[in-house]
C-alpha cells in the first residue's frame, strides 16, 4: 500500500520483478525508469490505480522458462502510461515475451508505446475502455496486437495512430472496437 510516491531514474536489473506496485498502491509516479533482464515482469501493477508511468524502457528476460512481460497491469484501473519502450529478443530469444499486457484492467491510457521483437506486442484481456494513441508494435513474432475478452463490453477499445508490421494480424475476439488511422505498412 504505497500512495503518492515517485520512483525516478531507477534501473531494475536481473530480479524477478523490476518494479512491483501491489494491493492499492495508488497515485504513484514512475519516471525515467528502466527494467533489464528480469525473469518475470519489468513493471507489475496489481490492484493499483491512478498511477503514471512515464519514460520507461524494458529489455527482455534472460529466463528460458517463464514469459517475461515488460509492463503488466492486473486488476489495475485508470493508469496513464506515456513513452514506453519494450524490446524483446526476437525469434532467437529464449522466451515468449510480451510488451504490455493488461488483464482485468479498465480505463487505462497508453500513449507513445513502442514494442519490437517480442512474442506479442500488446495483449489486452478482459479490460474495458483502453486507449492506445500514437503507438507502434512491430516485428513481434506472433502478434503485434491481441485483444481477447469474456464478453462484448470488454472489447470497447480506442486505438488511434497505431502502426503494426507488414501483413501482421490484429487479433480481436469480439466487437465494438474503434480503430482509426491504422498503418500496417511498416517495413523492418
Amino acid at each position: 500500500n504505497a500512495h503518492n510516491n515517485s520512483i525516478i531514474s531507477s534501473t531494475a536489473l536481473s530480479s524477478q520483478m523490476g518494479i512491483f506496485l501491489d494491493e492499492n498502491s495508488n497515485y504513484n509516479n514512475i519516471i525515467n525508469s528502466e527494467a533489464r533482464e528480469n525473469s518475470q515482469r519489468g513493471i507489475f501493477l496489481r490492484k493499483s490505480h491512478n498511477n503514471q508511468i512515464t519514460n520507461y524502457h524494458a529489455n527482455d528476460s534472460t529466463s528460458p522458462i517463464r514469459a517475461q512481460i515488460g509492463l503488466y497491469l492486473q486488476d489495475s484501473n485508470k493508469n496513464v502510461m506515456t513513452n514506453i519502450t519494450v524490446i524483446g529478443k526476437g525469434e532467437d530469444g529464449s522466451g515468449k515475451s510480451t510488451g504490455i499486457m493488461l488483464v482485468d484492467s479498465d480505463n487505462n491510457n497508453i500513449t507513445n508505446f513502442f514494442a519490437k521483437d517480442n512474442y506479442k506486442g500488446i495483449v489486452i484481456h478482459s479490460s474495458q475502455n483502453t486507449r492506445i494513441i500514437n503507438s507502434t508494435s512491430i516485428d513481434n513474432i506472433y502478434l503485434d496486437y491481441d485483444i481477447y475478452t469474456n464478453n462484448v463490453n470488454e472489447c470497447n477499445q480506442t486505438i488511434s495512430n497505431f502502426a503494426i508490421s507488414n501483413n501482421k494480424t490484429i487479433a480481436i475476439y469480439s466487437s465494438t472496437v474503434t480503430i482509426e488511422n491504422l498503418n500496417n505498412n511498416i517495413s523492418k
